[in-house]
Order: structure tokens, then sequence, then C-alpha cells
């Protein structure tokens, strides 16, 4: 990140810690990817997807010390998790299901050594947030707006990174 390399923000999920990781993200993705982009568009899914990937990534680079690796999709995962939940709660079904599925796999973060709860904890309020703009009411209803409200929450987020690798570049004096 220091070199200019922002695409890691998103990159990262390409990469997992082993075969199981990959699996089980995978596993979660089509589970909860099938029945969300089902109630959504394909267009709202991949931004949401996105938005919540930079914000598990952005809370990782800004919460961790600069030697943790950070890989996988989880970020992204849990803020589908997110998206789960306002997507039920705005359509009068009981999201109860989906706060014990977040829960577990929150603690499991910590119970579990090497986890990035800091990645799963930054998607999930992502994922949550974009889902609160992409999915408040008609698709054509208010879209632009819209978008700039994803946009700040990307460009709040890449600033707080931004200021993150500046503080690490003077620590380590380059």
């Amino acid at each position: 990140m220091a070199h200019g390399e922002w695409y890691r923000l998103v990159t990262v999920a390409l990469l997992h810690g082993g075969i199981l990781h990959l699996l089980f993200n995978m596993y979660a993705l089509w589970v909860i990817g099938a029945s969300l982009e089902s109630v959504i568009d394909r267009g709202r899914f991949a931004a949401i997807y996105l938005v919540s990937l930079i914000g598990g990534s952005s809370a990782s680079l800004l919460f961790n010390a600069s030697n943790i690796p950070a890989v996988g999709a989880s970020g992204a995962i849990f803020g589908l998790f997110g998206a789960t939940v306002i997507v039920n709660r705005r359509s009068g079904r009981n999201a109860t299901s989906m706060y014990s599925v977040i829960a577990i796999n929150l603690a499991m973060g910590f119970i579990i050594p090497n986890v990035d709860w800091h990645a799963h904890l930054g998607g999930l309020i992502f994922g949550a947030a974009s889902t609160a703009v992409l999915v408040a009411g008609p698709v054509r209803k208010w879209m632009g707006l819209r978008i700039v409200g994803i946009c700040l929450l990307v460009l709040v987020a890449l600033y707080l990174d931004s200021q993150r690798v500046t503080e690490l570049q003077l620590l380590v004096g380059q």
C-alpha cells in the first residue's frame, strides 16, 4: 500500500489462508449470495459486495499491526450478512437467524487465532450501510444521490487508509 498499491484493498479477496478458508468463504458466498441476489438486482449486489470488501480491507489496514498479513473475502461475506439483515428488515421479514449467524461468526474471530475480526466488522458495517442506501426504495428514484453516498463512504475509507499508510511510512522512515 505504501508504494501506491491501492488495488490490494480489493485483490485481498482473491487470496486465502488455505483450502479450508477458501472453501468456507465460497460456501458462505454461495448460500448468502444466492438468496440476496434473488431479492436485489445484480448491479446492486456487485456494488454492495465491492463496498463491503473495501470496508473490510480498510478496517483491517486501519486497526491491525502493519506486519499482519490480510487474506480472504470474509469482509465482503460479512457485508452480505449485513445486507441481508437490512433487506429482511425492510421487507418485514424476521432477521433473528441472521443476527445469530453474525454473532457466531464474529465470536469465531475472537476464538480462532489469525482471524481478522476487524475486516469482518468493517465489511459488516459497510455492507449494511451501502445496502441501506442502495435498497432504500425504487431503483430509479434518487439513484444519483445514492451513488454519491456510496462513493463518499468509500472515499472516507480510502482517506483513513491513506492516513494510516502515511503514519506507517513515518514509523519506518520512508
